[in-house]
């Protein structure tokens, strides 16, 4: 496409239908069509905004809520609301309903825009919250008899867009007409919040755009491309990222849940998806095994060799010569995208080689979201990617390694939290804004960025050394059985300062896994062994690894205490682990 820089999300869209007015922007399953499918254009899912901001700006409506899953009907609402100049908040659909009842509290919302899945939670959550005016509701769906909304006005979707397409055909032109300027309020976003109270992001139309306009600039899709929708659309990463698919003309779909992407890629021919390093790690992992299991993975290894040697010679043969890799995920699959947390270098560099492009992004919600990302080609599979172009960065108070916390400065940067000017205050100073990370950047090399974990978990230890927790996580987490581990500082005894501390670590072992390794090494487990006999068995061969990783280690990041368990630790819905909640249960 002719990536221009729009100062809207509308104008990112509007640019879109132009570019690609005929072209299939959605396919969704429909069991009343012939093929079973339905598509929708550009031109035709422009159409559809249009008339639901129609009738969302006759309301008069100032502060809109979206909660649900990934669906039409949620981009639909998200798009109808902010094209008409209208600021939306969209709410995670499996927020616990205290957290919930905050977020409508904080954000007082005109109206709340809903689908089947969030009836209860929502209908709980209205009961239980202290509101200081009732926002009407529209459920997109058939008729809904639920008397605990009886006290609400309560609209369909299909009555919505009836009312718009009414008022469009009187003539109504206010959406027509609504000029949105750049630093108008897009979105509220609530933080998932990995360590305590989540906070409300403000970001504006530019914000969001510019951040489209960069990501164009450094990864190129295809109009014929096929984008599954799977990451959650109330985060900014999955939010934006799909816009991103828009403003390309690729066709998206969505997937039928966590089971099925590999059915559904198969099923639509996907050939980008966008994930988080857990989801793509397990697909690779599974991947991997299923070779195994054939008796393939040497055959696997010495194709990846042949390969990297005939491509030092201009020559890529890698579709044919991985082509069953290929099939597995429907033949199409080209590219996948990884954010929010940090991808295996392994990983990365696997799917590269078999010709399936992986590349990772870094950013948070403040920064709409992308700060950098890996460009096409890029082979530094550690790094977070190289600074966006908008994207201005240094490292504040440096240590004798150039690590230090990573400031940036940029369009992309949020105008702040909402109702919060003593929180924004702390982490935007003078246009800068302070993201929390460590890191250092390597200006030589396209000002590549290396992080090294976020600043308020760092060990910091008596002799004043410093151990950045997710650098021992992601060492511990290329063990074979384990499933995630969380590095932090204990006190080595009780009474102790927090002054001095014992790095240690609590990892979350798959227990198959696990004895698999310990026979492949040469241990013998007791069949008839008791659940504590086995555990300490388990204990006792994990501790060995971890002295192994220990020998490699400088003396005071040495891992001095572990703790095994099978009971996966409570994490958001982008699958980060809540660290605050997991230690305050240690």
């Amino acid at each position: 496409m002719n990536n221009i820089l729009q100062d809207s999300i509308r104008g990112v869209l509007e640019n879109a239908r132009a570019d690609f007015g005929n072209h299939v922007a959605f396919k969704l399953r429909n069991k009343a069509s012939a093929s079973g499918y339905r598509e929708i254009t550009y031109t035709e899912f422009l159409e559809d905004i249009r008339t639901l901001g129609t009738a969302l700006m006759h309301h008069g409506y100032e502060k809109v809520a979206v909660i649900g899953k990934n669906s039409y009907e949620w981009l639909l609402s998200y798009y109808g609301i902010v094209c008409g100049g209208i600021t939306v908040i969209p709410l995670d659909k499996g927020l616990p309903i205290d957290e919930l009842v905050s977020c409508l509290e904080r954000s007082e919302v005109d109206a709340i825009i809903f689908e089947d899945d969030i009836i209860g939670n929502l209908a709980e959550a209205l009961s239980k919250s202290n509101l200081k005016k009732r926002p009407d509701l529209i459920f997109w769906g058939e008729a809904l008899e639920n008397t605990e909304f009886s006290d609400f006005n309560l609209s369909l979707g299909s009555e919505e867009m009836e009312k718009g397409r009414e008022l469009l055909g009187k003539g109504d032109s206010r959406y027509d007409n609504k000029k949105i300027h750049r630093n108008h309020l897009a979105s509220i976003l609530f933080t998932s919040g990995t360590s305590g109270t989540s906070k409300a992001v403000m970001l504006s139309h530019h914000n969001i755009a510019s951040c489209v306009y960069d990501m164009n600039n450094y990864i190129s899709f295809r109009d014929t491309d096929v984008n599954m929708v799977f990451l959650p659309l109330h985060h900014t990463f999955g939010n934006t990222g799909t816009l991103m698919m828009l403003s390309n003309g690729v066709c998206n779909v969505f997937c039928d849940g966590l089971k099925f992407i590999q059915k559904n890629m198969q099923e639509y021919r996907v050939s980008v998806f966008i994930g988080v390093p857990l989801l793509i790690e397990n697909i690779y992992s599974k991947l991997i095994k299923q070779v195994e299991k054939q008796g393939a993975y040497g055959k696997l290894k010495r194709a990846v060799k042949l390969s990297n040697f005939l491509r030092k010679l201009g020559i890529d043969v890698r579709r044919k010569l991985f082509r069953s890799i290929y099939e597995a995920f429907g033949g199409e699959l080209r590219m996948m995208i990884s954010g929010a947390s940090a991808l295996s270098p392994e990983v990365s560099k696997s799917f590269n080689e078999m010709g399936i492009i992986a590349i990772q992004g870094y950013g948070l919600t403040e920064t709409s979201p992308t700060i950098s990302s890996q460009p096409i080609g890029h082979t530094f599979y550690e790094s977070a990617g190289v600074l966006m172009g908008s994207v201005e960065a240094r490292i504040e108070d440096p240590d004798e390694n150039g690590v230090g916390e990573l400031v940036v400065r940029g369009p992309n940067v949020m105008l702040g939290y909402y109702e919060n000017p003593e929180e924004t205050a702390k982490v935007l100073k003078n246009g800068w804004f302070y993201t929390g990370d460590l890191a250092y950047i390597d200006w030589k090399n396209d000002k590549t960025v290396f992080l090294k974990g976020r600043k308020k978990n760092v060990i910091v230890l008596k002799n004043g050394k410093n151990v950045f927790p997710e650098e021992l996580e992601d060492i511990i987490d290329r063990l074979p059985y384990v499933n995630e581990s969380l590095v932090y500082g204990e006190n080595r005894a009780e009474g102790d300062s927090t002054e001095n501390l014992a790095v240690s670590a609590r990892i979350v072992v798959n227990m198959d896994e696990l004895k698999k390794s310990a026979v492949a090494s040469g241990e013998t487990i007791k069949s008839d062994a008791t659940e504590q006999e086995l555990m300490d068995s388990c204990q006792a061969f994990v501790q060995k690894d971890i002295d192994f990783i220990n020998s490699e280690l400088p003396i005071y990041k040495k891992i001095l205490r572990i703790y095994i368990t099978e009971e996966a630790m409570e994490k958001t819905t982008t699958m980060k682990i809540k660290r605050y909640k997991v230690l305050e249960q240690k």
